[in-house]
């Protein structure tokens, strides 16, 4: 009796295992797209304003992207995933990635059109 309940609560908590682990690139991709947008935002904002005002959104926005960017470097493919997830995983962190890269040279761009020295 015992040895079948520690099956049956070895299998649940395989199933519950793999389904969390399914469920978490997919939370974890959605948040980052949350914050991705928000800090998107800001940099239209940014765009829009002038003087300190265009300086503070920009410095808040570099803080965004610095926080979005650390936790994409936590982010790992479970092992845990078959090869099609292993690469749809891999596309949509690389998308991810773009976006921050598209943000990042803007941010970079409008710093560098205010910048005292020109370079």
């Amino acid at each position: 009796m015992k040895t079948s309940a520690m099956k049956l609560a070895a299998i649940i908590l395989a199933t519950v295992a793999f389904t969390a682990s399914a469920a978490v690139p997919e939370e974890t991709f959605k948040r980052i797209r949350q914050q991705q947008a928000e800090a998107r935002k800001k940099l239209d904002a940014a765009e829009k304003a002038e003087g300190a005002a265009q300086a503070a959104m920009l410095n808040e926005h570099s803080k965004m992207v610095q926080t979005i960017l650390n936790d994409m470097r936590m982010m790992k493919p479970a092992e845990s995933m078959s090869m099609e997830e292993h690469t749809k995983w891999i596309k949509e962190h690389q998308a991810l990635m773009d976006e921050m890269l598209t943000q990042m040279m803007k941010d970079h761009e409008m710093m560098m059109k205010n910048c005292p020295h020109k370079h």
